[in-house]
């Protein structure tokens, strides 16, 4: 029974459940009012709290996922303790349908980067000499707009010299354990060099030149197998490491190789974001969320010219929904194109005969 709890644990992402933490404990306290048991609970005390919740939403002005996310947490609960979810009953299906009916919420713009917002940012704060850490962040957004990676891509980005390979024409970059990466199979990111000093693949050059990292681990001879008795082999004995990582008070990596039982941990979100705004702001740019930039990039690249479905394959998105409507956002030349295909442009003025 553990396992199988375990397995419903498991289907569903960290981040969603951290998302879900909110909802399930709102729950909790429900049910302690009323005198019910979390887990378990009658139908009609979760549309009642269902309820509450759309109310709740109603009031604030707000869309239906209030209520379809404490639906889903009320369920992921339920499924990783093994039994049926009381939301499964129509009454709280009846619940949901009044919200998506009656609750309008307002469709947050997302901001995006553009490419304008790369060349200040990196016009500003990449100079000969730039601290090490701020030469990291910009040529991680860089990174990032120009890869389409999301801050839990960027994480990933490892030194070692097999996951990072360069070449005369571009950077490949080899992904474990991303958002769409369950698999754990690795996933392919390759960067084009395109010269200048906006080129992601020198920058990234630049910056294991200038950071000193470390490219290529320790090794050590290790005995085999015991169906090996006496043999030895080669083994790498330490990690090198992630690029967005800390660095120390006097300007220097923080870790430049780790054991492989402790590695080297990167930035975390909040460390990373945080920098970002600062130099945003000393850029003279509005506050750009690390999450801009991969927006930005897809935006930047279709306005471009280049094909959706290269763009999709290359950052990986599963849906074209999801990457036609949240993340390559309007682009009014190419509106205005469609329009003008529609055959009613009017013909040029006729020029003036020449005596």
């Amino acid at each position: 029974m553990r396992s199988l709890a375990d397995n419903a644990v498991l289907r569903i992402a960290s981040g969603t459940w951290q998302q879900y933490n909110r909802p399930i404990r709102e729950w909790v306290a429900h049910c302690t009012r009323v005198g019910a048991t979390p887990i378990g609970a009658p139908p009609a005390i979760a549309a009642v709290f269902l309820d509450q919740r759309r109310r709740a939403a109603a009031l604030r002005g707000v869309g239906a996922q209030a209520v379809t996310r404490a639906s889903a947490a009320i369920t992921a609960l339920h499924e990783a303790a093994g039994l049926p979810s009381p939301c499964a009953h129509p009454l709280c299906a009846a619940v949901r349908a009044a919200a998506r009916r009656t609750l309008l919420g307002q469709r947050r713009t997302k901001v995006a980067a553009t490419a304008e917002d790369i060349q200040k940012l990196v016009d500003t704060h990449l100079q000969p000499n730039a601290p090490l850490l701020t030469r990291m962040v910009v040529t991680c957004a860089l990174l990032s707009f120009c890869a389409f990676l999301r801050y839990s891509d960027l994480r990933r980005v490892m030194v070692h010299h097999q996951l990072m390979q360069f070449s005369a024409a571009c950077l490949t970059l080899r992904l474990f354990c991303g958002k769409t990466d369950k698999a754990a199979q690795g996933e392919e990111v390759t960067v084009g060099r395109i010269g200048g000093a906006y080129c992601p693949v020198t920058r990234v050059e630049e910056l294991l030149r200038v950071g000193r990292y470390s490219t290529v681990p320790s090794i050590a001879q290790r005995p085999m197998p015991q169906a090996a008795r006496g043999r030895t082999r080669w083994e790498e004995i330490e990690d090198t490491g992630p690029l967005l990582r800390a660095v120390s008070t006097s300007g220097a990596l923080e870790q430049i190789t780790a054991p492989l039982d402790n590695p080297v941990p990167s930035l975390s979100w909040q460390q990373y974001s945080s920098l970002l705004k600062q130099h945003c702001l000393a850029a003279g740019l509005r506050h750009l969320p690390p999450h801009a930039f991969r927006r930005g990039g897809a935006t930047a690249a279709v306005a471009g010219g280049a094909s959706r479905d290269a763009v999709m394959k290359e950052g990986r998105w599963r849906t074209r929904r999801v990457f036609e409507f949240t993340y390559v956002q309007v682009i009014q030349a190419a509106a205005c194109k469609v329009t003008a295909c529609l055959g009613l442009r009017a013909p040029p003025p006729h020029a003036p005969n020449q005596q």
